[in-house]
């Protein structure tokens, strides 16, 4: 039997990220690079660490979307790096169902190239 407790299959796949705080209109967008991402959530490499539960607005650029993917998530762990940097996971709060499923899509794509 699997120890596997994830709910979507994922995928190891660079992406760019963006991110700021939950509803903090006022603070820049700052610039992280996903290295794996479901359905559920992802994980980026990132300058800033984040503390579990910190709200996080997110902006994808997935491959082929002519627009990035907004969506709220939470930080589920941060974890500093000996290179220096955190790599943080998150999960998505608010993602919808077609958001999801254009995730899911691109996942399973991606993971029939390997």
């Amino acid at each position: 039997m699997s120890s596997e407790r994830r709910r979507f299959p994922r995928v190891a796949e660079t992406l760019e990220v963006r991110y700021r705080g939950a509803g903090a209109l006022d603070e820049p967008w700052r610039a992280g690079t996903a290295i794996s991402l479901s359905a559920g959530g992802l994980r980026f490499r990132s300058e800033d660490a984040f503390p579990a539960g910190t709200l996080l607005s997110l902006k994808l650029r997935l491959p082929g979307g002519a627009e990035p993917t907004a969506v709220n998530g939470q930080v589920a762990w941060s974890q500093l790096q000996a290179s220096g940097v955190t790599e943080v996971g998150v999960e998505f709060l608010d993602a919808t169902e077609p958001q999801r499923a254009l995730i899911d899509q691109l996942v399973a794509f991606l993971n029939k190239r390997v």
